[in-house]
């Protein structure tokens, strides 16, 4: 679900965790101001998808209900069971959950992003002495 823009930003994110090389300080500020730009689109991004979360999350309970009105069962089980095998159903049951996978994801990266900015920050500050 993420885009190409969001998987675009991670990479950027990505690869000022690189220390492939000694850097001035000028560069290790530039790495952790940029980090932290990174880490403030990534806020944007997950506050979109904690709204888009409750949306389908709402829709997916729609569906489970709407499923579970047209199964037919003897039991409250059965119709339940039933209910979850409506393609109706289980389409809206991904579409969550892979939006929670990348709501993990992002909050995991933003950590990442977060610690690395705090890196950068840390190995310039001697160096500014």
């Amino acid at each position: 679900m993420l885009s190409p823009e969001v998987r675009s930003l991670i990479l950027k994110g990505k690869e000022a965790l690189l220390r492939e090389r000694t850097f001035s300080p000028y560069d290790m500020e530039e790495r952790a101001s940029g980090l932290l730009m990174v880490n403030a689109e990534i806020a944007q991004v997950v506050h979109a998808f904690e709204d888009r979360k409750v949306e389908l999350k709402t829709l997916q309970e729609c569906m489970l209900k709407e499923s579970m009105d047209e199964s037919v069962g003897k039991t409250v089980v059965e119709r339940k069971l039933s209910a979850e095998c409506n393609k109706k159903y289980i389409s809206a049951r991904e579409q969550y959950e892979l939006l929670e996978a990348d709501l993990s994801e992002l909050k995991t990266l933003s950590k990442i992003f977060e610690n690395a900015h705090i890196m950068w920050r840390q190995i310039m500050k001697p160096q500014l002495n």
